[in-house]
């Protein structure tokens, strides 16, 4: 089969410069690269979107407000599709960050997404290589809408010769059908990760704790187990890991 993909295109402008300092606004709309956080755990992807961003206070500050409808992706290549139409899937973000909070080098970001999905009203959906992608093929595998709101904080940077990253969230919203349950449940669930480093000469020293939190009863109408939007966590090592993406 033949695809046709776009990983990026793009137009930017920038609406007003707000400081004497060159502190601006600018705005971009099409298909482009995002992360929403430091590491990647919550939504990390090129899609398509409208995004204003800018900074503040000599760039002490940063901040992007962005809406994305996500789009199909290839089947084994694992990249945009254009040639179906774009997903019941949108997802509102706004996030700010400050740099030195704490001490010089440590940077704050707090985190406020929301992920509306609607694919429950489409029909199921079939990759290229036949298989049933939409609904998920668990539980009573009948489709299913939800609205997720995600608020989180990160932290990224060192104090002192201490390299420190820190992630903390909390999810809550609805779904309309459980997949185990086939109810309406409650949404509610929690995030944590905290990796710390110290170099010594050319060895770097790191540990490294993660932790979510599961669903001790599948049935009660309470959705405890936490998922992300599209996630590329880049933890516990590099993209060549063993750890990533396990």
């Amino acid at each position: 089969y033949q695809v046709a993909g776009i990983q990026e295109a793009f137009v930017e402008a920038r609406i007003k410069a707000v400081s004497p300092k060159f502190d601006f606004v600018s705005v971009r709309a099409g298909t482009q690269a995002f992360n929403s956080d430091f590491r990647g755990f919550i939504f990390s992807d090129n899609e398509p979107g409208l995004r204003f961003f800018g900074n503040l206070a000599s760039n002490r500050y940063q901040w992007n407000a962005a809406y994305f409808n996500l789009l199909e992706k290839d089947t084994n290549s694992g990249l945009n599709d254009i040639g179906q139409r774009l997903r019941a899937d949108d997802v509102f973000l706004f996030n700010l960050y400050r740099q030195d909070t704490l001490l010089p080098g440590f940077t704050s970001q707090l985190t406020v997404l929301h992920n509306r999905n609607r694919e429950g009203e489409r029909a199921p959906y079939f990759n290229a290589n036949g298989f049933l992608d939409r609904p998920a093929v668990f539980g009573s595998g009948r489709p299913h809408n939800y609205d997720a709101t995600y608020l989180g904080y990160n932290g990224d940077g060192h104090l002192g010769r201490w390299n420190i990253s820190a992630s903390a969230y909390y999810v809550s919203g609805r779904d309309d059908r459980g997949m185990l349950s086939g109810r309406e449940e409650d949404i509610g669930a929690y995030f944590g990760a905290l990796e710390v480093s110290r170099d010594f000469s050319w060895i770097r020293l790191r540990a490294s704790a993660l932790w979510a939190s599961g669903d001790k009863d599948p049935y009660d109408g309470k959705a405890g187990g936490f998922d992300a939007v599209l996630e590329n966590p880049q933890f516990a090592g590099a993209d060549t890991s063993y750890w990533i993406r396990q």
